[in-house]
């Protein structure tokens, strides 16, 4: 695809930007990965509107970041304006020259790159089995805390072909969803 020696982590500092990166740094905790990452992550908690342009720009013309993880979804500027995550994702697609990986199925619908997303149908069946062991009579505390149990290979392809990138068949075959818009 292309060499990507760092991935650019972004988040912000509400409540859901906070666990996407609380998660992600789980599971990139160097000391529990099975073998090392072919790249380094660095990590980034944007708290402006402001700021979030200024790193689109340095992600830009910076040719050691490879691509970055768009995990900010709420921001607001100097003036108090509010930013919602279709905003950051309009404002991504239309000035970032990198892929953006995105934590979701509907961030890559919406237009950005892909990569490994959580799977929200599995995530919506390991649910209803909650609640089936629930109505069944078990405990609601008594339930386990578990991550999601499937990921979801998915790209855009409107946006590779936008960024000049191009997906091997043999990974396109492999992809559980391909949007084209």
């Amino acid at each position: 695809m292309h060499d990507t020696r760092k991935i650019l982590f972004l988040d912000d500092v509400s409540p859901t930007g906070r666990a996407i990166a609380k998660q992600a740094m789980l599971e990139l905790d160097h000391d529990q990965l099975q073998e090392p990452l072919p790249c380094t992550i660095d990590h980034r908690t944007l708290t402006s509107w402001e700021e979030f342009q200024q790193t689109i720009e340095e992600i830009n013309s910076n040719s050691d970041i490879g691509a970055f993880y768009l995990g900010v979804l709420l921001l607001k500027d100097a003036s108090g304006h509010t930013y919602t995550a279709r905003e950051i994702i309009d404002y991504t697609i239309t000035y970032s020259k990198k892929p953006a990986i995105a934590p979701n199925y509907a961030f890559i619908k919406l237009g950005l790159y892909g990569g490994a997303s959580v799977d929200f149908f599995a995530m919506g069946r390991q649910a209803g089995q909650k609640v089936a062991a629930i109505l069944s009579g078990d405990s609601a505390g008594n339930l386990p805390i578990e991550d999601a149990k499937r990921l979801a290979l998915v790209f855009n392809l409107k946006r590779a072909e936008t960024l000049g990138l191009k997906i091997p068949n043999d990974i396109l075959m492999a992809a559980d969803e391909v949007f084209r818009r």
